[in-house]
């Protein structure tokens, strides 16, 4: 079992709520690891740190969304090896209802409407998706943490 977070004191820290499904991600499988061995999901400690790190950029990412705390800000949750990073776009109905967005490695920016875990199992399952990983051959996927891999 993975020690669940102080998830008060980490959105009293960031001064807003996480959407649900994140939380019950790294309740699930913790943040000492990665996904495939590629996708990193940030531990609320390194999240706040990424998030308070953004609002310092003036720019933005692709000049289309504000870092945190501006309405619309983004919030970073995820990144991998081929520097691409995952961001919430806060603001609207709630955090459940935050859509993610991917930003390449040559700062381009696109949007999805769904879950991080949603994103995270497209990245991982279909070929079509646009920053996808599905290689030929792979049969399942994991978790690894240090030294175990976790099979899902």
């Amino acid at each position: 079992p993975v020690p669940a977070p102080d998830w008060a004191a980490v959105e009293s820290r960031l001064g807003t709520s996480l959407p649900g499904d994140y939380k019950r991600l790294v309740e699930t499988f913790g943040c000492n690891g990665m996904f495939n061995g590629f996708f990193v999901v940030f531990h609320p400690g390194k999240l706040i740190w990424h998030t308070e790190y953004f609002a310092g950029d003036d720019i933005g990412y692709g000049g289309e969304h504000p870092p945190f705390p501006a309405p619309g800000g983004l919030i970073p949750w995820s990144n991998n090896e081929h520097e691409q990073t995952y961001f919430w776009i806060t603001g609207g109905p709630g955090p459940d209802r935050w859509p993610v967005y991917a930003v390449d490695s040559l700062d381009e920016g696109s949007r999805f409407e769904c879950t991080a875990t949603e994103f995270l199992f497209r990245q991982m399952t279909d070929r079509e998706h646009p920053f996808h990983i599905a290689a030929e051959g792979v049969r399942g996927h994991w978790f690894q943490e240090a030294g175990a891999a976790i099979e899902s």
